[in-house]
């Protein structure tokens, strides 16, 4: 439980700095906990607590996962937690300031290809990997698989080896005949409707800004549907469309979890 914050004191012992620490997927042991999701709860509230809280030794903890950091009963003891979501939209602290980091932009990917020797199009790369669109505006490409393909010389489906998807599938194993109708629907009009005309088909949803994991299948017992599709838009299955009244907009702020979701790209849509 103390093994991080001795590995900050001994860092600052020896090189007489503060330590920066990087957590990436910090909601993992939650995802898998099951049974014991109380007993992890109180363990890591109390490791994060002793590493980022009143910690001389560390100067700030950077924490990347799934759901957001709302979700997590074990940080709520933290002081002066940032939150930084894809799409938290601008005017809010600042938040959106960061929403463009979460993948490659357009002009990150036309430079790697003017440095790469593959004979790619973009538009090719454009309909498989882009589709995910910030509250800023800007569209973003899934980072993983251009470099995947970039490396290969292939076009293929990479997203998928990316990360776990086992508690998803369990999911949707739970779920009732209207959510895969509701998937089917996007499915077949994402392939039978031309490209810019796909992204009309969406599915209107309330994201559950706190979703936890050991009530997520309680929700769908419930025939919750906001759950699974909140679980699917942080998942990268589905994605955030902001429509183009809202895009014109001078002053954009989130007034409501209500949002419309689309198949995010090609890449997805072939999973």
């Amino acid at each position: 439980m103390d093994a991080l914050s001795s590995m900050a004191r001994y860092h600052n012992d020896y090189f007489a700095q503060q330590t920066i620490i990087l957590i990436d997927e910090y909601d993992w042991p939650m995802e898998h906990a099951g049974s014991f999701y109380n007993e992890a709860d109180i363990f890591f509230k109390s490791m994060y607590s002793s590493v980022a809280k009143d910690n001389k030794h560390v100067h700030k903890v950077l924490l990347v996962g799934l759901l957001p950091l709302g979700q997590a009963s074990f940080l709520s003891g933290l002081n002066n937690v940032g939150h930084y979501p894809m799409h938290e939209l601008p005017g809010i602290h600042g938040r959106a300031k960061f929403s463009d980091m979460f993948g490659f932009t357009e002009a990150e990917v036309k430079f790697l290809l003017s440095k790469n020797n593959q004979n790619f199009e973009l538009d090719n790369l454009r309909s498989q990997y882009n589709g995910y669109q910030t509250s800023t505006g800007v569209r973003i490409y899934n980072p993983h698989s251009i470099i995947s393909s970039l490396n290969k010389g292939i076009i293929g489906n990479y997203w998928v080896n990316s990360g776990s998807t086992v508690t998803l599938r369990e999911c949707l194993k739970k779920c009732r005949q209207n959510i895969e109708d509701q998937l089917q629907s996007l499915y077949y009009s994402f392939y039978s409707l031309q490209d810019s005309d796909s992204l009309k088909k969406h599915v209107e949803v309330n994201l559950i800004p706190h979703l936890r994991y050991d009530i997520l299948e309680d929700a769908l017992k419930l025939d919750n549907l906001d759950a699974i599709n909140t679980l699917l838009c942080h998942s990268g299955y589905l994605s955030v469309k902001f429509d183009e009244e809202f895009n014109n907009k001078d002053d954009k702020q989130w007034v409501s979890t209500k949002v419309n979701l689309v198949i995010s790209n090609r890449e997805v849509a072939e999973q």
